[in-house]
């Protein structure tokens, strides 16, 4: 990879949904000519929805304010996930950086391959998922079924990943499951029609995958990150420099919470 390879590593602490989302944006925002990679993980669970969900044709609303589940609409696309055990990572560059240029599919294409090279340093022989057949029967749940270039294990996802771009620069989420269980993870969603809560999460299981279940045995936040953080610097020749967040970035995010992520004129609009 040509040019400056240096890219800011951010690990920041716990938080809630809102908080995270506004992160995410306010590093978009500021527009850093270098690459940001951050990783996370979410307090309470919160249940994030893909830009274009509709709240009330997908989430059971009900569910999630009687299990203590936060509700955020991502600035990216995809389908609902249910963070709760897992590792987030957020990658932000600008759209012209060799790590992530050209078409959503091509940046969708490399970013696979840090992951894939992430999943190896962890002992795992993962695959990327092929372009979906046309007929795909959509659902609500991102970890239902795979996109093109997600990376998966013994043929089940087990990385999902969205992306947004703006302002010329590209922001793409992803989830890597640390641990899974298919009837906590859908139980806040509304079924596909002609399905039940149960029937749904057996179907579930057999597409989705945790690094608890591939790996036998759980694997910490930290040793995630570590293999996740390995993988972007060995796929993609970025070297990875730990740093934090500015003042600035947090009064930005602080404002995009309290404006934004954290309020329903934004989650439930659609």
């Amino acid at each position: 990879m040509g040019g400056d390879v240096r890219c800011r590593l951010l690990i920041t602490e716990c938080l809630d949904g809102a908080t995270n989302m506004a992160l995410d944006e306010a590093v978009l925002l500021f527009g850093w000519p270098t690459p940001t990679l951050r990783f996370y993980s979410w307090s309470p669970p919160c249940l994030s929805i893909g830009y274009s969900q509709v709240v009330v044709n997908d989430v059971e609303l009900e569910a999630c304010r009687r299990l203590g589940i936060d509700l955020v609409r991502r600035p990216t696309g995809g389908g609902a996930i249910l963070h709760d055990a897992e590792l987030t990572y957020c990658v932000v560059a600008p759209e012209d950086h060799p790590a992530v240029s050209g078409s959503i599919l091509e940046s969708y294409r490399r970013i696979s391959r840090a992951l894939v090279a992430a999943m190896r340093q962890l002992g795992l022989a993962p695959q990327v998922a092929p372009t979906p057949a046309k007929n795909q029967a959509a659902t609500s749940a991102c970890f239902h079924n795979p996109s093109a270039h997600e990376v998966m294990v013994a043929g089940r996802k087990l990385v999902g990943s969205a992306q947004c771009r703006r302002e010329g620069m590209v922001l793409q989420h992803g989830s890597l499951l640390l641990d899974l269980d298919p009837i906590r993870a859908l139980q806040v969603l509304k079924p596909p029609q002609g399905q039940d809560h149960l029937a749904w999460a057996e179907t579930f299981r057999k597409r989705a995958i945790c690094l608890r279940e591939a790996l036998g045995r759980c694997v910490p936040f930290q040793e995630a990150a570590h293999a996740v953080a390995r993988g972007f610097e060995d796929a993609l020749g970025l070297e990875l420099e730990a740093a934090e967040l500015s003042p600035e970035e947090w009064e930005l995010a602080r404002r995009l919470r309290r404006e934004k992520y954290a309020c329903d004129g934004w989650n439930m609009a659609r």
